[in-house]
């Protein structure tokens, strides 16, 4: 049942002393983690190749396994975030306070 649907009906029920409806639009967000995921993913593949084709010093490894595991986590969170969003982009919340009528007076 759609939300709009659902306060009508409940309309029908009593005296509706008060309808609040917020709403909060996270397509930009949606739009701005995307890409920054993206990004943190193509790092992730350079820092990957950088590994696995270049025999350098010990410590420029290290370096890189340090960067890598940071990326990884950016990207991880990020992907985080997108499901956040995704799970709550389509759900409302409807509260209904009322009193209950007694009798016919």
């Amino acid at each position: 049942m759609r939300f709009d649907q659902a306060v009508e009906r409940l309309k029908a029920l009593g005296k509706v002393e008060a309808v609040n409806v917020s709403v909060q639009d996270v397509g930009e967000e949606y739009v701005d983690v995307s890409a920054r995921k993206a990004n943190a993913q193509r790092l992730e593949t350079r820092l990957l190749d950088l590994l696995a084709t270049r025999a350098g010093r010990l410590e420029d490894v290290l370096n890189v396994e340090r960067e890598l595991a940071r990326v990884r986590e950016e990207v991880e969170r990020y992907q985080g975030r997108l499901q956040f969003l995704r799970q709550h982009a389509a759900m409302s919340a409807l509260t209904v306070c009322g009193r209950a009528r007694y009798g016919s007076g």
